[in-house]
């Protein structure tokens, strides 16, 4: 084995080793569906062809979103976490 496939190797492990969480075992342990705050509920349309997302607001009525409807999972997935990360920010900034 020559010296410099070795470096490599070695030098690949390192920053994989680095980049790992060794606090916890997930990398993302919180995620925006656990904010306990946020209420979100997505679920797929059979007449739109589309899913439906609905968030409600416990802290704070007027952050709700109504029910909208999007052509994909992930635009679901994108927009729940886009209003769920503004109602999280809105309701962590009253808590003090």
């Amino acid at each position: 084995m020559k010296l410099s496939l070795l470096r490599k190797i070695i030098r690949e492990e390192l920053i994989n080793t680095w980049q790992h969480n060794v606090a916890t075992r997930d990398n993302n342990p919180y995620s925006y569906e656990d904010y306990p705050e946020v209420d979100i509920a997505t679920y797929g349309s059979a007449s739109s062809r589309g899913y439906v997302v609905s968030i409600e607001c416990e802290c704070d009525q007027a952050l709700s979103e109504p029910e909208r409807t999007v052509p994909t999972a992930l635009d679901a997935a994108a927009y729940a976490r886009e209003k769920a990360e503004i109602i999280h920010r809105a309701y962590l900034a009253t808590q003090k």
